[in-house]
């Protein structure tokens, strides 16, 4: 019968380096880490204070079993919570700079085409058929 390891022997590789299984992600005014069981978000509101989001990760399902696909859900579910975190400390961190500009040329455009409001892409922006109606508007 083999030796069990310690925790503290199993958490050294061969080489001697630190074995983890914990990732990160850079985010705007903050930081984005997850390990096996929990992600949490860290973002530095305007006024020098941080906000802390700390949330489960869900229990893997049977897809994570077979090698290629368990590859293709890891990808896009990292790209997928990765472009939500940044989204939040976006939000969070705040922009208020570009509150007190005027608008440009470009987005005044795009207002009156009806495809911004209020300084926000319509849902109307996305769609490729636009163009080919008469004089851009439907």
């Amino acid at each position: 019968m083999a030796k069990q390891k310690s925790d503290l022997s199993r958490a050294f590789s061969e080489d001697g380096a630190i074995k983890t299984h914990v990732g990160g992600q850079a985010l705007i005014e903050g930081i984005m880490m997850q390990g096996p069981e929990k992600r949490c978000i860290v973002v530095r509101r305007p006024d020098g204070t941080t906000e802390c989001t700390v949330e489960a990760i869900p229990p893997k399902k049977k897809i994570w079993t077979v090698p290629f696909l368990r590859g293709l859900a890891g990808f896009i579910g990292s790209r997928s919570y990765g472009v939500k975190a940044l989204m939040h400390s976006a939000e969070v961190a705040g922009d208020d700079e570009m509150a007190d500009e005027e608008p440009t040329k470009f987005d005044l455009w795009l207002e009156k085409m009806g495809l911004s409001e209020n300084g926000r892409l319509t849902k109307r922006a996305g769609d490729p058929t636009i163009f080919l109606q008469k004089g851009g508007r439907g």
